[in-house]
């Protein structure tokens, strides 16, 4: 994933992800990361620390979603479930 500074948007949090399938403003926004992190035990948690835990998270994420997709495709479904979810998240995790 090739990360750019997205023009248009003023917040250092806010950046444009590339990759060979899916263009996508980031989702996340790094307070609820920070949160996360501080939840695990940690007294300071740096702007670059939260955002790469961020783009870890919405990398995995944009995977299992589009596994998840594949899945309910290959069961003849256009809805994607959430057992699809799971069993993309489990095979996943094998890779």
């Amino acid at each position: 994933i090739k990360i750019l500074r997205c023009p248009c948007c003023i917040s250092d949090a806010m950046q444009l992800f590339i990759s060979p399938r899916v263009k996508m403003l980031m989702e996340l926004t790094l307070q609820p990361i920070r949160r996360l992190i501080f939840r695990a035990g940690a007294k300071r948690v740096s702007d670059s620390g939260a955002r790469k835990l961020a783009e870890l998270m919405e990398a995995r994420a944009a995977r299992i979603a589009e596994e998840s997709w594949k899945l309910a495709k290959h069961a003849g479904r256009t809805t994607v479930m959430k057992k699809d979810v799971r069993m993309a998240a489990k095979l996943g995790n094998k890779e």
